[in-house]
């Protein structure tokens, strides 16, 4: 019985060989474009490993806005007078000696470190 299905198979190819070619060349291409899937990954994979290690890391440190935000919502609903909290309600900041310490604290991994303080006024 098995002898049988692949004698008709071959012959089934013999019969139709412009289906055969075609199927051919669609399998054909189909893998070539898979392996070309995989190639473009190991290489975008490669590349982001090599920007990694060249560029180095940016820290940035602020204060957190959203917590903030939710403790001034929280005060509002307690009952507290919106024009005094608007007053007391200050952003925190990291001031120079933290950031000084901090950069010579870790020197192994620090190359360089800017300060900015930024304010507004109403």
């Amino acid at each position: 019985m098995f002898r049988n299905r692949l004698k008709r198979s071959w012959l089934s190819i013999r019969r139709k060989t412009g289906r055969t070619v075609i199927l051919t060349l669609i399998f054909f291409m189909m893998a070539n474009l898979v392996l070309a899937a995989f190639i473009i990954k190991s290489a975008v994979a490669a590349q982001m490993d090599y920007a990694k290690s060249t560029l180095g890391g940016t820290v940035s440190v602020q204060a957190d806005m959203d917590t903030i935000r939710k403790d001034q919502e929280a005060k509002m609903q307690e009952g507290g007078n919106p024009s005094e909290m608007f007053k007391e309600m200050s952003r925190p900041s990291v001031d120079v000696k933290t950031a000084n310490e901090i950069a010579t604290t870790y020197t192994d991994y620090i190359k360089d470190y800017s300060y900015e303080v930024s304010a507004s006024a109403s």
